[in-house]
């Protein structure tokens, strides 16, 4: 075998590692986040302990907000490494080494080898990517499959095939299987732009594909026409009430204006580079057809999401991978490409010196933002902000060393310390951090990991104690207030009462009437002399009224507290 076919096997695997080590590194030192992860993981162990994985179920509710994949992929980890925050967040990783191997074949494809190596380079050191492929997101695995998909329409458009149409389709149908009519989103604007460009025959091709088409019906739709049988009104839910929920009820999302600046904030630290390139590609857009291709691909999704109450910082990924591609030749043309004209090559010097001193600046106002958000909320958040604190030093002193390289006119040599900084920095900061932190004085990390802890003790503390029967049943009935800890019954394995809850029991199972307290006039029937209440902090004036008791603490964590009636 030749050296050239090593590399090309060799480097698509450096590329996969690449993306999923640091992710993987410490994945399971924080506690699952409120409310996405813990619905996921609870879901998953009920799944991996019932043995069913046909509907999503938890405290007796059926929960199809979401398509299947990210549940059944979480019982997967969970089924493989036990009930632990590192069995729930496993395939996270292999999503994002997923992520970076179909960006560096895309780009390999568009522009060469040495641009697909600074695509996965940009990528893997990107903020978001680091951020957001650590938490259970349908939106990570999804963007991992529509990478995937995507290679496989611009290698049919490239060389038009039955076979790549056949994979095309079955990713396609697994795709929608998992992740339901999201994978279809970037499609919509490369077949638009495809046929624009002259390439309708191919579309035309690609899509009208019988074999492709019964496998979508067959694999892809099978799970949501059984759901829909089964489930009256669902079929009403997922055309009406859902869309719906998602663009104007769901207020767990990220406003609108924040998510308007997150790709500035996203990209970090390439962001000021990325915009100068995004100003000269706008300019293309109808000269250069992987410009097109690229700029409808990333705008489409995030307009869609601008708009959508839905949206959080994982909705990003969807716009983060084109974005980054686009940027990949400005890069290679400053740092990698040789000039033998004179003229040129002293242009391109004065480029990269000019990139360089951007990169440094910006490089130097992070560090100092991290560094006084930390000083400033140190009293009311000591371990986020020691963190805060010394990644802000360490930004300072990768600009020292960038400022050094300069002087020394070792300008591609800048590059190196802000490639290591941020992978490195996730993997030294994480494992501080358990997440049920302060972030600031009101204002937590939302896991609460330790309160469920500390109640999942309790109950088998007090269950395998031979006390009064009476007695032992109040002690170990919790009942959640105004909202649920959806992590609960993964570190519990118990499901609890909800009262005061707006959940949705449309599709809720016989047994949901046992834990949802609807009706007032059964609160006393249900909510025991003795029952302990766990609730937001500051919900607990409202949910004494409503009960007509004085409540008393009996534990707290962050913003969360127990309470029992006096």
């Amino acid at each position: 075998m030749g050296i050239r076919k090593k590399i090309n096997i060799i480097l698509p695997i450096i590329v996969f590692l690449a993306g999923m080590l640091p992710v993987l590194f410490k994945i399971g030192n924080l506690g699952l986040l409120e409310p996405t992860e813990g619905l996921a993981a609870s879901v998953a162990r009920l799944m991996v302990e019932k043995q069913d994985y046909s509907t999503p179920v938890y405290n007796g509710i059926k929960y199809f907000n979401h398509a299947p994949g990210v549940y059944w992929i979480t019982a997967f980890g969970i089924k493989l490494f036990g009930n632990t925050e590192f069995g729930a967040r496993f395939f996270l990783s292999i999503a994002a080494g997923i992520t970076s191997l179909a960006v560096f074949l895309i780009a390999k494809l568009f522009y060469g080898t040495q641009c697909a190596l600074i695509s996965c380079l940009l990528l893997c050191t990107s903020a978001i990517f680091q951020y957001n492929f650590r938490i259970i997101s349908p939106s990570n695995y999804c963007t991992a499959f529509e990478l995937i998909l995507c290679l496989f329409f611009f290698l049919y458009l490239n060389k038009p095939s039955n076979l790549l149409r056949i994979v095309f389709w079955m990713t396609l149908s697994f795709g929608f299987l998992f992740f339901g009519v999201s994978i279809i989103v970037p499609l919509i604007p490369l077949s638009l732009v495809a046929t624009y460009l002259g390439q309708k025959n191919q579309i035309i091709k690609l899509y009208n594909f019988i074999p492709g088409v019964v496998s979508f019906f067959i694999i892809g739709l099978s799970w949501y026409f059984i759901q829909v049988i089964i489930n009256p009104g669902l079929f009403n839910y997922y055309l009406f009430t859902l869309p719906y929920l998602t663009i104007f009820k769901n207020y767990n999302g990220i406003s609108f204006f924040f998510f308007l600046i997150l790709p500035f904030i996203a990209t970090f630290p390439w962001t000021i580079i990325i915009l100068k390139v995004l100003k000269q590609k706008i300019s293309l857009f109808k000269e250069e057809p992987v410009v097109t291709y690229l700029l409808s691909w990333a705008l489409f999704p995030y307009v869609i999401n601008l708009f959508m109450t839905s949206r959080n910082s994982s909705s990003l990924l969807h716009s983060l991978s084109p974005i980054i591609l686009l940027a990949v030749p400005t890069f290679h043309n400053i740092y990698m490409k040789k000039y033998e004209d004179n003229e040129k090559s002293l242009k391109i010097i004065k480029e990269r010196r000019e990139t360089n001193l951007i990169l440094t600046i910006s490089t130097t106002i992070i560090g100092m933002i991290f560094l006084i958000y930390g000083y400033l909320n140190f009293e009311t958040s000591r371990v986020v902000s020691q963190n805060m604190i010394y990644i802000g030093l360490a930004w300072l002193f990768s600009a020292l060393i960038m400022i050094a390289f300069m002087i020394k006119k070792l300008n591609k040599s800048v590059l190196v310390p802000i490639v290591l900084l941020t992978p490195v920095f996730m993997l030294f900061t994480v494992q501080t951090i358990i997440g049920n932190e302060s972030i600031s004085k009101n204002d937590y990390i939302s896991s609460k990991f330790m309160l469920l802890n500390r109640i999942n003790y309790t109950i088998e503390k007090y269950s395998d104690e031979k006390t009064d029967e009476i007695e032992n049943k109040n002690i170990t009935d919790f009942i959640f207030c105004g909202k649920p800890l959806f992590a609960s019954y993964f570190y519990t394995g118990k499901n609890f009462k909800l009262f005061e809850i707006s959940e949705n029991i449309d599709f809720a199972t016989p047994e949901a009437i046992n834990y949802i307290i609807k009706d007032e006039n059964n609160i006393k029937e249900m909510i025991l002399p003795e029952s302990r209440l766990v609730m937001p902090s500051n919900i607990r004036d409202e949910i004494s009224k409503k009960l007509n008791k004085e409540l008393s603490l009996s534990a707290e964590e962050s913003d969360w507290i127990v309470v029992t009636m006096k």
